[in-house]
């Protein structure tokens, strides 16, 4: 990197260590030449040698418009005291730092280090330059913030002290101290840390040996760029095994003497020839070269480089340096050969060693970066992996600062049918829906502050016009091209929504089902002796017909006649509320689809009723494979539809519903429900079976309907289709394949025929008083009927010392079911289960379906026929 020196007076100092960094370093005395090399932009470090008085001007040209990222002010030796107040001034006037003469090389290059870190932006990632720095020199180095608490140590230190970094962190490297020295290290310390001045101190570290290592320390203070105290940038070097008579002679040999020695950069020295007079003990190992062998050998024979590209030697910079007396660096595209003939990847730096103003010879740093070459190449080949990954996922990655995208990937981008950069033109805020963007907004402000932004979905403008909904992860704040920003994840969860919707809407549907098959099973019972009652006062009638006025006979007999077939009609109801109801599996059988589609008006009949005119054309159709309660949906689903499609149609209009069933010429059933409503404009017509979709305002409609229609007629292996025409109306057509051939539709068995009458024993076993009293009121008269009000009591009876002929159990009770007791039954009297006839209301659970299918006995639906029980019974007595 380039770097400019400007001044006499201390130019040398500042030199040696910018070049020791391995800078390229250019010196100019001051004046009109300084200011024009300040202002050219070509230097991003500028050291000043003579802060005062025109160093300062210098200072504001190196920094006016950021033409340099780093200004070193050297100012002349001032009290401690006063020390703050000057670098405050001397900073306002434009320098990076400040440090105050008299100083060593060591502190110079300490504070160019800090520099570095401190606005890396325009320099070198700050982190990675110091860290890289701090831990190929040889000496331990520190760094604490502003609290005094400890931020970073160096691989020296790591191997003084075999501890790992979060060990030091924080109050960490007091666990090493030696405890006798930890009030020597207060008094020093503390007033340093007060009045922000440097300072320097001998203390015991233990070492990971176990053994406590002298160390000399040195500590600076660290400033921003407005001046505000930033922390202590330390330095040390192992004093363990000299003699303290010379350790003011360490400070002035310290580049000499240890740190040659120790530093992993190889250092070779050579005299005014160009010929080696020294090399540190890594040089001798990159080199291959002993120091008695290279001794008076050319520089450019021990130091042997060649290109990387090609086995030809580069160009030596040894006579330049020697003739021009500038340092020179070369970071790239050279291989040092060693003697053996191994290559390794190097970064030379060659200056000048000059005594009195006149070159006497030079040194060369040789910095072996075969390791940090391949770890850049691979750490580039891992960013281009990890770019390609985000790249080619689905789901959505972006990098958001303020209310604008900086990055989006191609999934995100693809989500809402955009290209990446047109989502990164616009505020974030035209993508999302109108009614989230002040949830948005404020999850912006919460995630700029630092506060926690938890998971949440949100709703964003598809190119399409549509809105998309994204599960977006908690906002995480990165540093993005050297600035703070933030990472944004997402995943497109509509279907998912979609699916959930579906899934909420059926665990509705079957919480009603289960609930309206409630409801009829509590109304089979008291309905079931309603007329079973009714058809007793009619039979009791008829025997009083002669002694009833003819004219009040017949009001009688019509108003009886009435409430049978009020009742009846409460019957049909209840039964076709249970077809549809039902919650249990599938049941697919042969089934004629006319006995469905009445049972589906007669479900709507009311609806229908107020709104159009019905008609009816149920002509023949073959049978079809299907679920009655399944199908029945579908029907009831397509009335419902076209009631509400006709509720929209103009008052003059003729309103009425067509439904009509026929063979088509492939021999499949055909059911059409046709309205004469506003009809579906043709744009919508595609979509309507779509989940979700519908035409109807909020509140009136989920949009799940015709799309679970479409997935029942699909699995029963059929097509529903509409015709629509804006103004005249629409018809939904349902097509089913006809079942196989020989199927026969599963209807009730027809009554047997009355036989000789046989007075028989009957047990009723019914929970309801009343069906039990009715039952043997209506039976009475023909068998002797004995009553059970529980399952128990029923056992208690049978087990008893009287036989019945029949049992008519009821299924369901409390304590004691029907079904327990017929397994009760199995175990002590096996011979009386074949009298048992199950009675229901419906209701079943999933024990009580696997029952009846498993058991032969006959089952009798509540509220039940009266004619048929007699018969049923007349037929066991046999």
């Amino acid at each position: 990197m380039k770097a400019l020196i400007i001044g006499a007076q201390g130019s040398g100092l500042l030199a040696r260590a910018a070049s020791r960094l391995g800078h390229e370093v250019t010196t100019v005395a001051g004046g009109a030449e300084a200011l024009e090399a300040c202002q050219s932009g070509a230097f991003p470090m500028v050291l000043v040698a003579e802060a005062l008085p025109e160093g300062l001007a210098l200072c504001r040209a190196a920094r006016d418009g950021r033409r340099a990222a780093f200004v070193l002010a050297v100012v002349p030796d001032q009290p401690d005291e006063a020390q703050p107040q000057v670098a405050r001034e001397i900073l306002g006037d434009g320098a990076s730092d400040v440090v105050f003469l008299p100083a060593t090389s060591a502190q110079i290059e300490t504070r160019i280090l800090a520099g570095e870190h401190a606005h890396g932006d325009a320099i070198r990632s700050a982190d990675e330059r110091l860290r890289e720095l701090a831990d190929v020199a040889p000496l331990v180095m520190w760094g604490t913030g502003p609290d005094g608490r400890c931020t970073f140590t160096n691989r020296a230190w790591r191997e003084l002290t075999g501890r790992i970094p979060e060990q030091d962190l924080g109050d960490g490297l007091s666990d090493v101290l030696h405890p006798d020295d930890l009030p020597g290290i207060i008094e020093v310390f503390v007033p340093a840390f007060e009045k922000h001045t440097s300072f320097k101190m001998t203390v015991r570290f233990k070492a990971a040996s176990g053994d406590f290592r002298w160390i000399y320390a040195l500590g600076t203070p660290q400033f921003g760029p407005g001046g505000e105290f930033a922390g202590f940038l330390g330095w040390g070097v192992d004093i363990s095994d000299l003699e303290s008579a010379r350790f003011a002679a360490l400070e002035r040999q310290l580049r000499l003497e240890t740190t040659l020695d120790s530093i992993a950069e190889g250092v070779v020295a050579a005299d005014r020839d160009g010929r080696v007079f020294g090399m540190n003990p890594a040089a001798q190992k990159l080199t291959g070269w002993t120091l008695e062998d290279a001794t008076g050998r050319p520089f450019a024979e021990v130091c042997r480089l060649v290109h990387e590209d090609a086995d030809e030697p580069v160009e030596t910079m040894v006579d330049r340096v020697l003739r021009e007396g500038v340092t020179v660096r070369r970071q790239r595209s050279a291989l040092l050969l060693a003697r053996d003939g191994t290559a390794r990847a190097i970064a030379e730096t060659i200056a000048p060693i000059k005594s009195s103003g006149a070159i006497q010879g030079l040194v060369g740093i040789l910095r072996d970066v075969t390791d940090a070459r391949r770890a850049e190449e691979a750490l580039i080949a891992a960013q281009m992996d990890f770019r390609r990954i985000i790249e080619q996922t689905s789901d959505g990655v972006a990098i958001r600062r303020g209310d604008r995208w900086i990055f989006v990937n191609s999934g995100w981008a693809r989500s809402l049918g955009y290209e990446p950069e047109e989502l990164t033109s616009k505020p974030i805020s035209d993508f999302i829906h109108p009614e989230e963007r002040a949830a948005v907004a404020e999850r912006i402000r919460l995630a700029d502050s630092g506060a926690h932004v938890p998971l949440r979905e949100t709703r964003m403008l598809h190119k399409s016009g549509e809105y998309v909904t994204f599960e977006i992860s908690p906002v995480r704040p990165i540093e993005f091209e050297g600035k703070r920003a933030y990472l944004v994840a997402a995943r497109d969860v509509t279907e998912r929504k979609l699916l959930q919707g579906q899934l909420l809407l059926a665990d509705r549907l079957a919480s009603v089902g289960t609930l309206a098959a409630g409801v009829a099973h509590e109304i089979n019972n008291p309905l079931a002796y309603v007329i079973a009652n009714l058809t007793y006062f009619g039979d009791e009638l008829a025997k009083l017909a002669g002694r009833i006025p003819d004219g009040q006979a017949e009001s009688i007999v019509e108003a009886l006649e009435e409430a049978k077939s009020g009742a009846e009609r409460v019957r049909r109801i209840v039964r076709d509320l249970g077809t549809f109801s039902r919650s249990d599996a599938t049941m697919a059988r042969p089934i004629d689809v006319r006995p469905v589609v009445e049972s589906a008006v007669r479900m709507v009949a009311n609806e229908l009723r107020h709104q159009a005119r019905l008609v009816l054309e149920l002509g023949a159709v073959p049978l079809v494979v299907a679920d009655e309660a399944r199908l029945g949906q579908v029907f009831v689903n397509l009335l419902v539809n076209a009631a509400q499609a006709l509720a929209a149609a103009e008052p003059s209009r003729e309103k009425a519903v067509r439904v009509t069933t026929r063979t088509d010429t492939g021999g499949r059933a055909v059911v059409e429900v046709a309205d004469t409503g506003p009809g579906i404009a043709p744009g919508v017509v595609g979509r309507i079976f779509d989940p979700f979709f519908t035409t109807k305002s909020v509140g009136k409609g989920t949009g799940l309907g015709l799309s679970i229609c479409h997935g029942i007629v699909k699995a029963l292996g059929g097509e529903i289709s509409v015709e629509s025409e804006v103004g005249l109306g629409t018809t939904f057509r349902v097509t089913l394949p006809a079942a196989p051939e020989g199927s026969r539709a599963t209807v009730p068995p027809p009554p047997p025929p009355p036989s000789a009458p046989r007075r028989g024993r009957i047990l009723v076993v019914d929970d309801e008083p009343l069906i039990g009293t009715c039952l043997e009121r209506l039976l009475g008269s023909e068998h002797d009927v004995v009553v059970a009000s529980s399952a128990r009591e029923a056992l208690g009876t049978i087990t008893g010392p009287v036989s019945f002929d029949v049992i008519l159990c009821d299924l369901m009770m409390p304590e004691m079911t029907g079904m327990d007791l017929y397994e009760e039954l199995s175990r002590s009297h096996p011979g009386q289960l074949e009298r048992i006839i199950f009675l229901t209301g419906g209701a079943f659970t999933e024990r009580a379906e696997s029952f009846l299918e498993e058991v032969p006995n006959t089952r009798v639906q509540k509220p039940f026929d009266l004619a048929s029980l007699r018969a049923l019974i007349s037929a066991r007595l046999r």
